[in-house]
């Protein structure tokens, strides 16, 4: 009825107003040529835990990258705190070097027109729900040397006999006194655009996203491993953001309003870089975090110190 769209529109305006806080929504050109889009959702009710980053760097192996999520790890120094990692190195626009921790993500959003944003996930969350994670967990529950048990969210959490509290995810940067259930090792991967066709004829936009769960719990689903297209926004999702897909929105915004009008109650943090028009002068280190525990705001300020002291970083493009 009338009485109740009113309410749901009215309810939500209220909810965003008083309850979430839109902290950062950044718009700059890197080079004049690479644009990057950055929202920032914390509830004011909430620990401010997310962080990001941008860098121009020298070139990074795979090797390298590897080696900077240890300088990350080696660098949180309290014992119970941590943060997930999703960094994005781009040596060119087509080429992208991707490391991720934990359930922070990573996708490739391809506007052709007829199927507005339709997205390739290129990273799977670290928990349960990953078929190697739930192997190596359920043999060190059969040692004895790790739980898990059902939170009052849901969620299954795992922790190591003895221990308060539980962690969803199986891979952090930090956490070290939920060892060996929490691994530190990331998921290092790279993508070439013109591997998977992405700059056909019809293509119209082609989009890297990376960002925290607050999104990726509410908006995408799970895929398995490998670059696999889904649907972003087809007319349910126009539909429920009560607002037609305008040609040309950003996606950063898409995204961030879309998870607020699927309920998402987390914190949220994303950012977006347009690849198909993109030129720049030196590669990119693009990164986002999102810290956990009490000290997981410590933990991300000190995971981007080890990025800024790494011999591979050049300049901090943002935030200065």
């Amino acid at each position: 009825t009338v009485q109740t769209i009113l309410f749901t529109v009215i309810s939500k305006y209220w909810i965003e107003k008083y309850f979430m806080q839109e902290t950062q929504v950044t718009s700059f050109n890197i080079d004049d040529e690479l644009k990057i889009d950055i929202h920032q959702f914390i509830g004011k009710r909430s620990k401010q835990q997310d962080g990001y980053a941008l860098f121009h760097t020298a070139p990074l192996s795979e090797d390298g990258l590897r080696n900077l999520f240890k300088s990350m790890h080696d660098r949180i120094s309290n014992t119970e705190s941590g943060t997930t990692a999703v960094l994005a190195h781009l040596s060119d626009p087509k080429h992208i070097l991707l490391g991720h921790i934990g359930d922070s993500r990573a996708s490739l959003f391809v506007n052709s027109g007829d199927k507005p944003f339709a997205g390739y996930p290129l990273s799977e969350p670290h928990a349960l729900s990953h078929p190697a994670e739930r192997k190596r967990i359920v043999r060190l529950v059969k040692q004895g040397k790790a739980e898990v048990f059902l939170g009052l969210d849901g969620t299954k959490y795992m922790t190591i006999p003895g221990q308060r509290g539980g962690l969803a995810m199986t891979r952090s940067l930090g956490d070290c006194d939920f060892e060996p259930v929490v691994s530190h090792e990331p998921d290092i991967s790279e993508l070439c655009l013109e591997d998977y066709d992405l700059l056909s004829e019809a293509t119209q936009s082609v989009h890297l996203a990376l960002y925290t769960d607050g999104i990726s719990d509410v908006i995408l689903p799970d895929q398995g491993d490998g670059v696999r297209p889904y649907s972003l926004a087809p007319d349910e999702h126009a539909i429920l953001m009560n607002d037609k897909i305008k040609e040309g929105e950003k996606l950063s915004k898409l995204m961030a309003k879309l998870a607020f009008n699927l309920n998402s109650q987390d914190n949220r943090t994303l950012i977006t870089a347009r690849l198909d028009t993109a030129s720049f002068s030196s590669p990119l280190l693009l990164a986002v975090f999102d810290g956990h525990r009490s000290h997981g705001k410590i933990a991300v300020e000190q995971s981007i110190e080890a990025i800024q002291a790494h011999p591979c970083i050049l300049e901090q493009i943002h935030p200065k």
